[in-house]
């Protein structure tokens, strides 16, 4: 079945071929999710519940049916991260996050597979307080998935992304924020190669007085792999004071490697601060020769090099068991 997918909130020239993704699909009808592995769940302080069979509105464009509505409500502050980990081999998963006001907590959802993965993520931070929700794709297959944000005053949410493989990846993320002192951050770390597809869509508005917003990608594309980024920072009116910054930094491993980036601000409020950049460029010829003089394969040489870049998103993990499983990907022959 033909889509259209993860459409800009602000088109521009077709030329570009960033407005969209068009895609002869086959999306699986039957979920196999039945319930995540889960590591330092303190039954005191947060409940899981899950609910199946349902029709789930992914921000893509699509509808995830026989979907898995999985509920965390969180009602205190976590002294460790909750780790949830499933296989993505064909899953419709809705996850919804919320906490409680004066809340801090960290989630990490980790996945692996080779089929579809195919999931919404709805977050919801409480008054005063902090949530952060890291996203660790180790799914080799396809993944679908759609990010929606909701939080109270003086609230702060992190989304931590690490895509690090997959054959064809969409990702979409908005917000759904009215009050003021909101602050959020996108930090987003993704690899390609081969003949992969990566499609990312980040919408941020800001429409309360005094909000926060960063989006800060950093990737490396290889071989004919293929990727877009829309990163749209909007500020509204009644979004006085407000400050909103998306960058992107593209390391290219190929002149057969196709990598597209749209970065906007838009502007409808006086008073606010909004920047926006791209960079793109190849790993630098001296550090490698260095590398190489020492005795490292130009492969395991590029790979050091990597690994040093992407190594402070790897350290905003709050977990020692998940930075070394990423890094331990991103060092295995063949990861890049």
């Amino acid at each position: 079945m033909k889509y259209i997918l993860n459409e800009s909130p602000v088109r521009t020239s077709n030329n570009f071929r960033i407005n969209d993704i068009k895609l002869d699909l086959e999306l699986p009808t039957k979920s196999n999710f039945k319930e995540f592995k889960v590591t330092n769940l303190d039954s005191n302080k947060t409940i899981i519940q899950y609910k199946y069979g349902l029709n789930v509105k992914s921000n893509l464009g699509i509808i995830l049916p026989d979907a898995c509505d999985a509920t965390i409500n969180i009602s205190e502050s976590l002294d460790k991260p909750l780790i949830l980990e499933y296989d993505s081999n064909d899953v419709m998963l809705s996850i919804k996050i919320g906490t409680k006001d004066n809340v801090n907590a960290d989630v990490i959802i980790k996945t692996k597979g080779n089929k579809y993965n195919m999931l919404v993520i709805n977050s919801y931070t409480g008054k005063n307080s902090k949530l952060t929700i890291n996203y660790i794709n180790m799914n080799e297959g396809n993944s679908l998935v759609s990010f929606n944000k909701t939080s109270s005053s003086n609230s702060y949410t992190t989304y931590n992304l690490f895509d690090l493989c997959g054959e064809l990846r969409i990702y979409n993320y908005e917000n759904h924020d009215n009050e003021p002192n909101i602050k959020e951050s996108i930090n987003n770390m993704y690899i390609t190669k081969n003949e992969d597809i990566l499609d990312m869509n980040y919408h941020i508005k800001h429409k309360g007085i005094d909000s926060y917003s960063s989006i800060n990608v950093l990737g490396c594309t290889k071989d004919k792999s293929k990727k877009s980024f829309k990163g749209t920072i909007d500020f509204v009116e009644g979004s006085k004071k407000s400050i909103g910054r998306v960058y992107e930094n593209v390391i290219s491993l190929s002149d057969d490697a196709i990598s597209s980036s749209l970065p906007m601000i838009l502007c409808h409020e006086e008073d606010v601060i909004g920047s926006h950049g791209v960079s793109n460029g190849k790993i630098n010829e001296e550090e490698l020769f260095y590398l190489e003089t020492r005795g490292f394969s130009k492969e395991e040489a590029t790979r050091y090099l990597l690994y040093a870049k992407f190594d402070k998103y790897i350290e905003l993990i709050n977990d020692d068991n998940t930075k070394e499983e990423i890094k331990d990907y991103i060092n295995k022959k063949g990861s890049i």
